[in-house]
């Protein structure tokens, strides 16, 4: 399949750890993404009468403004007006308002304080121009001032679970390390007890299902066979 496995050791199921740890997320299970929604709030406002609300985009409804001109090129480029509410935006204009161009230039004319001239320019959307400021600002300030148009959302990658693909595609009696420690600890018990193994796995885990069952049983003990191993 193309996919090489390096040795399997106990940090390669820790979340805390480069080496097992969710590559997109680094091992948070979720991440803080730029949304349209915030972005653009009110979608029965036109571009002209600033629906971009983001910064650096206020000014995109002053016809003086290099954000306008963008729109402007945009506008000729896609056949589109900056009058026109943003919900009535054909689809495709909406998705290269949000995500760009895709590498097409446009042609930007823009006059300013070192004078006139036409750019080509390839737009790259809302959301990467912010993820782009968002990266190269050194204020916390205006960090949490580009935040406030953010979600936080599960991580696409490892759908919560934290590790990279490569652990996660490690199993016990079909269950990887993030099922197994979701589990309450009463179903856990359940689980360790129902588990079938051939004679080699036995006598590899024998000592380690020892260790396990009798914390396990510790936990029930004393009470707490609601909570699971993940809390």
């Amino acid at each position: 399949c193309g996919i090489s496995v390096s040795e399997i050791e106990p940090r390669s199921f820790s979340f805390n750890n480069p080496f097992g740890a969710c590559p997109v997320c680094f091992g948070l299970g979720y991440k803080m993404e730029f949304d349209p929604d915030l972005m653009i709030p009110d979608k029965s406002l036109s571009l002209g009468e600033g629906a971009i609300q983001v910064m650096g985009w206020q000014s995109s409804s002053d016809p003086g403004s290099f954000t306008n001109a963008v729109l402007q090129a945009l506008a000729k480029a896609y056949r589109f007006s900056l009058d026109t509410p943003v919900e009535d935006l054909p689809e495709e204009v909406y998705h290269v308002l949000i995500h760009g161009t895709g590498g097409r230039e446009v042609e930007v004319h823009y006059k300013g304080q070192r004078g006139e001239g036409v750019y080509p320019v390839a737009f790259e959307g809302l959301v990467k121009n912010m993820e782009r400021k968002y990266r190269e600002t050194g204020s916390d300030i205006i960090k949490q001032e580009y935040e406030t148009f953010m979600r936080i959302t599960p991580c696409k990658e490892c759908g919560g679970m934290r590790l990279k693909k490569e652990s996660l595609a490690v199993t016990v009696c079909d269950k990887n390390i993030f099922e197994i420690t979701s589990m309450s600890i009463r179903d856990l018990f359940a689980f360790l007890e129902g588990m079938e193994l051939s004679r080699q796995q036995q006598l590899i885990g024998k000592q380690v299902l020892k260790e396990i069952n009798a914390r396990v049983g510790f936990l029930i003990d004393v009470g707490l066979d609601y909570l699971s191993l993940a809390r």
